[in-house]
This record gives structure tokens, sequence and C-alpha cells, in this order.
């Protein structure tokens, strides 16, 4: 078995020289990581592998998701409108709210929102998946 979390199995082939180049997961519940289902991705110890590969990534994710954030918004109050503007276009990319699926907001009096306004209702969002991604009862929650 292998211990890919990457686009590939990996396993080392029994026929032919090389590794694996199926997908890793593939065939498998745990698709995109451990090894494939032709290399023992399907058997129990190989579906509990790529859970603790998938577990690992997104530990590894959220890990890096509060620095983010706060260089993120240590950005978006720098002095360079440049800088903000980058920092802007970066969240809102991220939040699948790229420039082919902006749309244009409106104010009650129907003149456009301010960017800080929904800069600050963007970061709260992200806050909320925040906390709702960390369960209550771990250490990192009540950080």
């Amino acid at each position: 078995m292998t211990a890919s979390c990457g686009p590939f199995c990996e396993a080392k082939k029994r026929q032919g020289p090389g590794t694996c180049h199926k997908p890793a997961g593939w065939g498998t519940d745990h698709v995109g990581y451990g090894a494939c289902r032709l290399h023992g991705g399907s058997t129990a110890a190989g579906r509990r592998r790529g859970e603790t590969l998938r577990e690992a990534a997104w530990d590894r994710i959220l890990a890096m998701a509060d620095p983010a954030l706060d260089e993120l918004r240590r950005l978006l109050d720098g002095e360079s409108e440049e800088v903000r503007l980058r920092a802007v276009k970066d969240i809102l990319d991220r939040a699948g709210l790229g420039a082919r699926h902006v749309h244009e907001h409106t104010g009650p009096d129907g003149g456009p929102i301010p960017v800080e306004v929904r800069i600050a209702a963007l970061l709260k969002r992200a806050d909320r998946f925040r906390r709702r991604a960390i369960p209550a009862e771990s250490p990192e929650a009540e950080a």
C-alpha cells in the first residue's frame, strides 16, 4: 500500500517497472488520497489509511487558515492601494467569486456598496466557516 496524498496512487506495480499512475484513491470512497482500488485502497486498512491522509491534509489546511486570514487582514489595512486591491482579488478568487462570478451589488441608495463593507462581510463569513470547521471541544477553537 502507499501513502499517496498527491495526484497518483504511486504504488509499485507488480507487472513491469514503475509505479501506478491511477489517480490517488481511484475506485474507492477516499478519492484523491491513498492507494487506488487495484492496490489495496478498498480494503479496510486502505480505507482507514485514505481517511487518515484526508484528515491530515484537512488539518494542514486549517492550520494555515488563521495565519492566512491574518495576513490578508494586514494587507487590507496597508497603505498601498495596489496591495489592498490584490488582496481583495485574492479573497474573492478563493471564495469562488472571481472575475467570471462577480455580480454588481448595489446599496439601498442604488449606488455601489463600498469595498470595505463587502470585505468585512466576506471576512465575517470566513470566520463563521472557520468556527464551523473546528469542533468546539478542540483546543484550536478556543484560541
